[in-house]
């Protein structure tokens, strides 16, 4: 549509004429430079600025279609997927957060959209223990924490739980570098001797690297274990704490690129005397080559189409998960997983082979809600409308009350009835 017929740009006004004009010239360079995914980047990203979701999901599939991509901006994409779905965390946002998260791990993102859409789909449980899990990972001054624990004490109150008793603490603060205080624990640090304040510091640096043992997944929790062992000259322990983590990360791509990069900022030795960030499509590389000698690695599959899918290789992706489905034709979850990838292939678009393999999805699982809403959509446009309604009869079944999705049903059920 021209800009000018737009009518959800902002209103008249200096700020608003400011912002219509760059939006206009984002535009023209984009449809100027159609091969440009940095174009349609920029694009996407002004789109998203001023709530203008179903144009930037439109400039993010045109960039994303153009080449691989970063692993944030495939969350960028998903983020903007739920945006323009008003707040509903879609199946396919759902399957590019899976990838992101199953790669990099520390990003608090994919974690918070996931654990929403098991609030969504009527999981309160799993909803929670995900944003708990969230909350113990997460530095005390991160700036989502509070979002976070609102939700968390919604899903704790559906439950009959005590909010207190399910919030964990979460880590000590930090500024990137070292571990940041709270005016309580700064007022506190003040009050003690040298000796105290030091013994302090220990206590708290003991506690993050004894979690980080616990919870070995937790990039952010690494790398300020790092950046704190340096800050406090301790080099020795720092490098401990690098060694450790890239072994830890030794198979997951991103993560791994980042400890790098954080090794040659501190000026600390990567094993093998790799200080270049690695590079990642050869590594995923690396993992397919020996699939091909092991192919009857699952797991090993499934991490590839999950690698290629934040790479923007959604072709790769489904041929990935096609072999996975050969090894498990009966596991619901890897069919689900097989049919988003053909899904993300075609565009986001369902086809003829996705709503077979839903359909049998449905005959190893009667209550799988992803299968049940596209089946049913798919009768639906196939002229099937009784058909589309006992599928969706069935799903609304199965939500909770106070599911947020019960309503969006319920008028998918009122649409097929005209």
């Amino acid at each position: 549509m021209p800009l000018a017929q737009r009518v959800d740009l902002p209103g008249t006004g200096v700020e608003g004429d400011r912002i219509r004009k760059q939006i206009a010239e984002l535009e023209r360079v984009a449809e100027a430079n159609p091969g440009s995914a940095d174009a349609w980047l920029r694009l996407a990203g002004a789109y998203s600025s001023i709530d203008m979701f179903d144009d930037a999901v439109a400039a993010y599939r045109k960039a994303i279609s153009l080449g691989p991509v970063a692993a944030e901006i495939n969350s960028d994409f998903a983020e903007t997927l739920v945006m323009a779905a008003q707040g509903t965390v879609t199946p396919e946002a759902r399957a590019i957060f899976e990838a992101a998260l199953a790669v990099f791990p520390g990003d608090p993102r994919p974690q918070f959209y996931l654990a929403l859409g098991d609030y969504q789909a009527g999981r309160t449980r799993e909803a929670l223990d995900r944003w708990a899990a969230l909350i113990a990972s997460s530095p005390a001054d991160a700036v989502w924490l509070d979002i976070v624990r609102q939700r968390l004490a919604q899903a704790a109150q559906d439950l009959g739980l005590d909010v207190a008793e399910v919030t964990p603490e979460p880590l000590p603060a930090s500024d990137g570098s070292a571990m940041q205080l709270t005016p309580e624990q700064r007022a506190e640090l003040e009050a003690m001797t040298p000796a105290e304040r030091d013994a302090a510091f220990r206590e708290m640096l003991d506690g993050l690297d004894a979690s980080l043992r616990e919870n070995p997944m937790n990039l952010e929790g690494w790398e300020r274990l790092i950046r704190a062992h340096t800050a406090l000259g301790e080099r020795d322990a720092a490098q401990d704490a690098l060694d450790r983590a890239l072994e830890v990360f030794a198979q997951a791509p991103f993560p791994k690129q980042a400890l790098v990069r954080l090794a040659t900022d501190l000026q600390l030795d990567v094993p093998g005397g790799d200080v270049e960030a690695p590079d990642i499509g050869a590594m995923v590389e690396r993992l397919a080559a020996r699939l091909q000698d092991d192919p009857d690695d699952l797991d090993g599959w499934m991490m590839l189409a999950r690698s290629y899918t934040v790479l923007g290789e959604t072709e790769k992706a489904r041929e990935a998960m096609d072999n996975a489905a050969r090894l498990d034709p009966d596991n619901p979850d890897v069919l689900a997983l097989q049919a988003r990838a053909i899904r993300l292939a075609n565009g986001g678009k369902d086809s003829d082979e996705t709503i077979a393999i839903l359909r049998h999805v449905l005959e190893l699982a009667p209550g799988n809600a992803e299968a049940l809403w596209f089946v049913a959509n798919a009768e639906a446009e196939a002229g099937n409308k009784a058909k589309a309604r006992e599928l969706l009869e069935r799903l609304l079944a199965q939500m909770s009350d106070d599911n947020p999705d019960r309503d969006f049903v319920k008028q998918r059920i009122e649409q097929l009835d005209g």
